[in-house]
């Protein structure tokens, strides 16, 4: 999915080799929990290794993104 993804957005990053583009995150997420925000901020806490298996903890105004150690790696912050 990711090496996909880099070759839709012309991504050549050498960094996205091994991590995976906070983008395509944010992006499975607005897709797959339904999200309509018309406004949001990302905070990114630490790189997403590609192959890393996520866990996804959605609340009423943010959706938090943790690693299977319990690890924060990002939030996406809905701006009303």
């Amino acid at each position: 999915m990711v090496h996909t993804y880099l070759r839709l957005v012309h991504d050549k990053n050498p960094l996205h080799s091994h991590i995976v583009p906070g983008q395509l995150v944010c992006e499975y997420i607005f897709q797959n929990y339904q999200l309509t925000w018309s406004s949001f901020k990302v905070k990114y806490q630490r790189p997403i290794q590609i192959n890393e298996k996520l866990y996804i903890q959605k609340e009423q105004q943010s959706v938090k993104v943790f690693n299977q150690q319990h690890e924060l790696k990002l939030i996406i912050y809905n701006r009303l």
